[in-house]
């Protein structure tokens, strides 16, 4: 079994007036992109050591 995390871009961005704000000050807002990371923690030896990392933009 390897581990999963996924991260809403930042942890800081800019809101319509330019005003620099956490993302949980942004809830139910999205910032453009989503970064999804997973790793193998070496149980499979075609597998070992391998990493994907997935980020998905949108305007």
């Amino acid at each position: 079994m390897g581990y999963f995390s996924s991260s809403p871009g930042s942890s800081q961005v800019k809101s319509e007036d330019g005003v620099e704000m956490g993302t949980e000050k942004r809830k139910g807002k999205c910032n453009g992109f989503l970064r999804i990371t997973a790793s193998d923690d070496a149980a499979h030896p075609l597998f070992a050591g391998q990493r994907v990392v997935v980020h998905v933009e949108h305007p």
